[in-house]
């Protein structure tokens, strides 16, 4: 291959803006062919409009006589979704793995590909392969399977599986492995302080296992590892890491992809372009930049006077677009199809996932229709959010309405994750006397101690009414385990949310 031939866009996985394909984007494709496109919620409307820009994305694609992209997104469940509608969102990988159920979690993995493959997409960013073995992790939480490498190599396999024979590519994410870590990448630059011995055993297991059933994509960790690799350098920038121990360690010759490099984590290491540049020199083959269009052609051009100038550079590159242009065409070529919308399969799954961890009175199903409810806790939010524009998000308020039909007085009051001085002023100044059951919702209060005095208020006032549940990390009921009643569901989407209502509400309710 000569230098002029080399197209230094397929190493470029970019995010755009809109719904639509304008003559901005269109010329930009044209002009800064990448070799593939993650869309997020700001990209989605509906499964029709999804499947027409992708469609036309790929008809310029076409025009232009060079292999289609890869279409990619996030789509682990749980929290982390893209569907267009949000009823569909299935639960989260946490919520799966406690079924203990492989077929389920297989056949998930079927159906989240079946849609994203009908929707023109050929890449899922997961499953998520991180065990999250302190509940103090900020990024990861119930986006893992669980906290054993046993738990998260069994169901992530299943996931795989299930990815596969939809014909969607599978990415194992994120390596080595961010669960023992205390800090968020997307802010800020994390330090994984866990012993070699625990790297090897434990973190790393799962993605061993990935490699040997032939996963074909692997995003990378931007966390420091010393136990890894003696440098304060994150792994999407270790040299040592992803070449060292991913590929010739492990053996595993299967494309390796960053995780965004726009996150806050990489900012101290310098502009995108060269963290780019510093990511591929390290082991990656794709570069994912998922926000400016303005960073993308900087590194796109920054990376050509690279490869044009630096031999070493160049070779790598061009073993980077081998391994690209060998999962092209391992993956069917794109084909549009009407969209697959299952309604069903969402709440039917939830079923099975969110639990009732005691009920020790036996208050549930509640049964008075008389009775007088208050929900109060942290709003349905994560810390950091990642690209829900245009999405409806179902809150606790809504939670709460859906109580009203069924009982004399359903109130809501809401916080913050971490909740306000007036939000605090608020809640202390509730009549408790007026409920007989205040339903106490908990998100990631382990992780907000002010979220977490403010529960503890409500249990130390009225213990006796209170029905504990963690919609998220299900390791809050631990610290409400003295409570008679606490659910865990595992998640705060539409379809788990729907299935508490069902099992907080007898359906005989009766005087």
């Amino acid at each position: 291959m000569n230098k002029s031939a080399l197209n230094i866009g397929e190493l470029i996985f970019a995010g755009f803006h809109g719904t639509h394909i304008t003559p901005q984007l269109k010329s930009y494709l044209m002009d800064y062919p990448v070799g593939g496109l993650i869309l997020f919620s700001r990209n989605i409307q509906s499964y029709a409009q999804w499947n027409a820009l992708i469609h036309g994305i790929q008809q310029i694609r076409s025009e232009q006589n060079m292999t289609p992209l890869l279409i990619a997104v996030d789509e682990e469940g749980g929290t982390v979704s893209r569907l267009p509608n949000e009823d569909d969102t299935l639960p989260s990988a946490r919520a799966l793995a406690q079924t203990q159920n492989l077929s389920l979690i297989e056949h998930c993995g079927y159906i989240t590909g079946t849609r994203l493959r009908r929707a023109g997409c050929s890449v899922n960013f997961a499953p998520v392969l991180d065990v999250n073995s302190t509940p103090y992790n900020p990024g990861i939480g119930i986006r893992s399977y669980g906290s054993d490498a046993n738990t998260v190599t069994r169901c992530g396999l299943a996931s795989m599986r299930g990815l596969a024979q939809s014909g969607i590519c599978a990415c194992a994410k994120h390596f080595p492995g961010k669960g023992a870590i205390s800090r968020d990448s997307h802010q800020e630059l994390p330090v994984c302080s866990a012993p070699l011995s625990e790297l090897n055993a434990v973190h790393i297991a799962p993605f061993r296992a990935a490699i040997d059933t032939g996963i074909p994509l692997i995003m990378t960790s931007h966390a420091c590892y010393p136990a890894l690799a003696n440098s304060h350098e994150p792994a999407t920038l270790s040299h040592s890491i992803l070449t060292g121990i991913l590929r010739n360690t492990l053996g595993y010759d299967g494309v390796i992809i960053s995780d965004d490099i726009e996150m806050g984590a990489l900012k101290t290491f310098g502009q995108v372009e060269s963290v780019a540049y510093r990511a591929l020199s390290a082991g990656c083959d794709m570069v994912l930049i998922c926000h400016s269009m303005d960073k993308q052609i900087k590194t796109y051009n920054y990376l050509q006077e690279k490869a044009n100038s630096d031999e070493a550079f160049y070779k790598r590159c061009t073993d980077a677009l081998f391994r690209i242009n060998a999962l092209k065409q391992r993956l069917n070529s794109y084909t549009a199809s009407p969209p697959l919308i299952d309604s069903q399969c969402a709440e039917a799954t939830a079923e099975q996932c969110v639990s009732i961890i005691s009920n020790k009175k036996g208050i549930l199903p509640i049964r008075n229709k008389n009775a007088a409810i208050l929900v109060a806790g942290a709003s349905f939010r994560s810390a950091v959010e990642v690209e829900i524009i245009g999405r409806k998000m179902y809150d606790i308020a809504d939670f709460a309405s859906n109580l009203k039909n069924s009982f004399r007085k359903a109130d809501c009051i809401q916080w913050d994750l971490n909740p306000t001085s007036e939000h605090i002023k608020k809640a202390h100044a509730v009549n408790l006397e007026e409920y007989d059951y205040i339903f106490l919702v908990s998100n990631n209060a382990l992780l907000y101690a002010e979220q977490k005095k403010l529960l503890d208020f409500f249990v130390e006032k009225a213990a006796e009414k209170c029905i504990f549940a963690a919609i998220k990390n299900p390791e809050d009921c631990e610290c409400y385990s003295h409570l008679s009643t606490c659910i865990a569901t595992y998640g705060y989407n539409k379809a788990n949310i729907s299935v508490l209502v069902k099992k907080l509400i007898a359906r005989d309710v009766s005087n």
